[in-house]
């Protein structure tokens, strides 16, 4: 029972005015602490907001005029994304600076406010620092071609004296903005100006992405897979290598012996004699095997492309993931990396690193703020992989090196032995991807030489060179089934040996597709068409997992004896090399209505067909190797051929109407 429910009226009355009057006197006291230091936070507040949109805004700046993921977006959604971005890392800093506010009043009323001041000035020190040595990395690499990337020993160290001197400076200057060194401020009048400018953009922003909400998405159920649905979950290693070519493996018949480790394990395994990839560029493949979507659908074709909307969450990991699976990709930055591609969900690591969008990121996805999210992740990594490398914590790499040098630096040994290490200290089902450059052209290092020794390289793509880096892939498969045999594991694991695309980027010739199951179930050789997308849905197929309807690829475990269907790919020439020599799409020739497409492919069993979307011209031919060619009056004439070209890209949502 209270003490006022025993207290007379009077003595109620009395309790209440004193109360009232402790409240009173208690607010008394915060407006007196807070009035001196109104101005202060007006201006904390200003600065930091203010640097914040300035950051986002000359990195928006950086994608915006450079090839990225923003060179195919419309103007608007261009401005929508600086905005919303800008409008979510003020959101974080408001954060801090309520923080900080509370903290400066506390410090008041104990006189200590010109200590909270000092902590006060590093949080927008840190941003327009941050910001500084990412416009002093740009400004060195673009007239001297040298910058943090390319940075080793001493010159680390001088980037690294150089960011110091800038924080140095940006914080002496904020302090003097502050008042806290030799004082010399706007007017109050201008503080008040630039307060509510600051509020303005904060507001436009706020209302902006109050439009762009996904509202439905706060109310929908998660679609997940129960595990119940799996009734066997083995190890699954998705293996491949670089521009493979069937007509070059001895497991496919060819006359050297090339690959007798594939070749030996092709005799327990379910072995597609004609497969064909549905990209020719890597990104693009590589998506479409753990998509099951054709790069038409996607979008996804070539750096900087990256996967939206629905896409971001179907596909092959995001399913096992469901089921329990741990999933790991081994594949090179920026190349083959499903963080860069905006694969979410998926992998818990890619490249020996996690996802740094956390959980607001993924719930800001989720929201309908896929662009912002992914811009946003870019701007961490860009400044993180700097800091980190000039403070000697942790060396940046060049992607474009990584491609370009030759096998020994390429380190696929390394990462065949993460695959196995990651394989033994499993604790639950694990998916992994790991794609090795050995056989990457056009000139080759192969590690030992047998059909190249005393020979040079005198043009791309020679056969005596490109035959010995197959034999040195082949050696890493034979590494991986003798790990899994030694330690039992063989009968519990599915091994997909595959390749993106063609030796020399071609789409119209034959590929390897090799898959091991357990005990060395469906074994055997299957002559009828095949292609990379019919790998995700054979894994689920053997999980014992319904296909999901946006899947294109089919099982390669159903009876497909009489079974043939048009195999669509594309690809691209429009790239160029960017300011840090990296391989983009070309801006200028990535418009519409076919944008970054420079051709779509079509095979109808041992006919291919190529249609240039650049100049409209159809060329076609018989597959190299073809295993139990089709009859004539089965093959589609090319008015077929045609009209299932457009029926396909109407269908993915393209214009057709300049099409002859």
């Amino acid at each position: 029972m209270s003490l006022l429910s025993d207290a007379t009226p009077e003595q109620t009355s009395t309790i209440g005015t004193r109360l009232t009057q402790r409240i009173k006197v208690f607010i008394d006291r915060i407006v007196q602490l807070a009035r001196p230091r109104l101005q202060f936070w007006m201006r904390l507040f200003t600065l930091t907001i203010l640097a914040c949109y300035l950051y986002v805004l000359m990195e928006w700046i950086f994608f915006a005029t450079m090839p990225s993921f923003m060179a195919i977006l419309p103007f608007l959604t261009k401005v929508e994304i600086f905005l919303i971005s800008g409008f979510g890392m003020a959101l974080i800093s408001l954060v801090l600076l309520v923080g900080i506010i509370i903290l400066d009043m506390l410090a008041s009323y104990f006189n200590l406010t010109k200590i909270t001041s000092l902590l006060a000035a590093l949080l927008p020190t840190v941003i327009l620092s941050a910001l500084l040595l990412l416009l002093l990395d740009n400004f060195t690499y673009t007239l001297l071609k040298f910058g943090i990337s390319t940075s080793t020993g001493f010159a680390r160290l001088v980037y690294a004296l150089m960011y110091i001197a800038i924080f140095i400076y940006v914080y002496y200057q904020i302090l003097r903005f502050f008042s806290v060194a030799r004082a010399h401020s706007p007017s109050g009048s201008t503080d008040k100006r630039m307060f509510l400018a600051t509020m303005a953009i904060l507001g436009i922003s706020f209302g902006l992405a109050a439009v762009k909400l996904d509202y439905q998405s706060l109310f929908k159920a998660d679609a997940t897979v129960s595990s119940t649905q799996a009734s066997r979950l083995p190890n699954i290693i998705l293996l491949g290598s670089d521009g493979l070519e069937a007509t070059n493996l001895s497991a496919y018949g060819y006359k050297r012996d090339t690959s007798p480790q594939l070749a030996e394990l092709a005799k327990s395994s379910l072995v597609a004699e004609n497969t064909f990839t549905n990209a020719g560029n890597t990104a693009g493949s590589v998506i479409s095997i753990l998509t099951s979507k054709l790069p038409t659908q996607t979008r996804v074709l070539y750096p900087p492309n990256i996967l939206t909307g629905e896409d971001a969450y179907q596909h092959l990991p995001g399913i096992l993931k469901e089921l329990g699976y741990k999933a790991i990709e081994y594949g090179v930055p920026f190349y083959v990396d499903a963080y860069n591609y905006n694969l979410q969900t998926g992998f818990d690591i890619v490249n020996n690193r996690t996802l740094r969008v956390g959980k607001l990121g993924e719930l800001s996805r989720k929201l309908g703020y896929d662009y912002e999210v992914y811009f946003s992740s870019r701007l961490l990594w860009r400044i993180s992989e700097r800091l980190l490398h000039i403070l000697f914590i942790q060396e940046m790499k060049n992607p474009f090196d990584i491609v370009t040098q030759a096998v020994p630096n390429i380190s696929d040994r390394e990462k065949v032995d993460q695959l196995l290490a990651a394989l033994d200290h499993a604790d639950s089902p694990i998916f992994i991807h790991a794609h090795l450059l050995g056989t990457h052209g056009g000139y080759y290092d192969p590690p030992d030489q047998m059909f190249s020794i005393g020979k040079s390289q005198t043009r791309p793509w020679m056969d005596d060179f490109y035959d010995d880096t197959l034999r040195a892939f082949d050696a890493y498969v034979g590494q991986v089934v003798y790990h899994l045999k030694k330690n039992g594991q063989l009968d519990n694991t599915i091994l997909i040996i595959y390749t993106d695309h063609n030796r020399d980027f071609k789409v119209n010739q034959r590929i390897p597709l090799i898959i091991h199951f357990p005990k060395g179930e469906y074994a055997g050789r299957l002559t009828t068409n095949a292609q990379n997308l019919d790998i995700a849905p054979t894994v689920l197929d053997y999980l014992g997992v319904a296909q999901p309807v946006w899947m294109d690829g089919s099982s390669l475990l159903n009876n497909r004896a009489n079974q043939r269907h048009l195999i669509f790919s594309a690809g691209t020439n429009e790239t160029k090399l960017n300011e840090y020599e990296i391989f983009f799409l070309d801006e200028r020739l990535n418009q519409p209505p076919f944008y970054q497409f420079s051709y779509i492919g079509v095979v109808d069993c041992h006919k291919w067909y190529h249609f240039d979307l650049t100049t409209y011209h159809w060329s076609y031919g018989e597959v190299t190797g073809y295993v139990v060619p089709c009859k004539q009056e089965e093959l589609a004439g090319l008015l077929e051929i045609k009209q299932a070209v457009y029926d396909r890209m109407t269908a993915d949502g393209f214009d057709i109407s300049s099409l002859p």
